[in-house]
């Protein structure tokens, strides 16, 4: 978006613009929605979490996960999102390739990256914060495992992390409009490989706070059933969500994206 090009045809103009320009213009402004709201899912449960100590400055997650999600957790799907993703393809016939320029609009009106997507993505944020936090914190509380292991900070800790970084990546999973091969081992590999690698060495080196704390979470069953229950709840709204948009909206992107659907079905 800031070089120079040489076109040694007219007619090529349209490529550039209507396609790569427009393209350009939705994934940035996706990738800012999408940080906005994380940054705003990260952080708000320590915010609700100061009501319950004092204001004083303990963290609800441990160090060493404030400071990788974001470089190393969730850091390879959202670059590959951001290159690779795009909502109209030569494929999809030449209706829809006559009616891409059209959709130009969508940059020229800042119809992606305005002030009410703003607010939505960080009143949203919010809100599925603090179901996190009070969800997890109730739901977790009492014996855990069969041995009689009871829920500490540090197990309602890492389950509210492990819940989080599942809804991080799921809600950047739905929101692909084309699944790669590259973007699917980005969001495997890159981010819940690596998520993994660090529940085991955390829970046999003792450089996290929460050392040894998934040993006893991996066999208690209450764990799986939060997690799951938190991801679940929070998939059937984002869900709600895109298929009122889909199914309701009158903007020519997504009557080109149903257009699209239904002809494939």
């Amino acid at each position: 978006m800031a070089s120079d090009f040489t076109i040694n045809e007219f007619k090529n103009l349209n490529n550039l613009i209507i396609q790569h320009g427009r393209q350009s213009y939705l994934r940035i402004s996706e990738l800012i929605n999408y940080t906005l709201w994380k940054g705003f899912l990260l952080t708000m449960p320590q915010f609700f979490f100061s009501f319950f100590c004092s204001f004083s400055a303990n963290s609800i997650f441990d160090d060493w996960q404030i400071s990788l999600v974001n470089k190393v957790f969730t850091f390879f799907p959202v670059i590959f999102k951001s290159i690779l993703d795009r909502d109209f393809i030569a494929s999809d016939g030449s209706f829809v390739q006559k009616c891409l320029p059209y959709t130009y609009y969508i940059g020229r009106e800042n119809k992606v990256f305005n002030l009410k997507n703003f607010l939505w993505s960080t009143q949203f944020g919010i809100y599925q914060a603090l179901a996190l936090f009070f969800l997890v914190e109730n739901m977790m509380k009492g014996i855990m495992t069969d041995d009689g292991q009871v829920a500490d900070f540090w197990a309602i800790s890492l389950t509210m992390f492990c819940s989080m970084f599942t809804i991080m990546n799921g809600r950047l999973l739905m929101s692909h409009k084309e699944h790669s091969v590259m973007s699917l081992l980005s969001l495997f590999v890159g981010s819940y490989f690596t998520f993994c690698v660090y529940l085991a060495v955390s829970s046999y080196f003792d450089f996290s706070r929460s050392w040894g704390t998934f040993q006893i979470l991996a066999l208690s069953p209450q764990f799986y059933l939060v997690c799951f229950f938190i991801h679940t709840v929070n998939f059937l709204i984002e869900l709600a969500v895109m298929y009122y948009n889909f199914q309701y909206s009158e903007d020519l992107n997504f009557l080109l994206l149903k257009y699209i659907k239904v002809n494939n079905c």
